[in-house]
């Protein structure tokens, strides 16, 4: 009898920790596709930046047009 409540103390456990693995497991999986979510529209920033940017550089140098008579 003592050796059966071991094994039932062992499967208890088991299956316990099998259940944590499994909501870690999902979690990881959570962020995992929060993080690619997040790299493409950091991606978007980065590409409208590199549009932007040098247009708004080039406008301030010029500045706007004279209209001197």
């Amino acid at each position: 009898m003592l050796i059966r409540s071991h094994w039932q103390v062992w499967n208890q456990t088991s299956r316990q920790e099998f259940i944590i693995n499994t909501r870690i497991a999902k979690a990881n999986n959570t962020i995992a596709l929060e993080t690619k979510r997040e790299s493409t529209q950091m991606r978007s920033i980065a590409l409208l930046t590199v549009v932007y940017l040098p247009m708004s550089c080039v406008a301030v140098r010029t500045g706007p047009p004279n209209s001197q008579k």
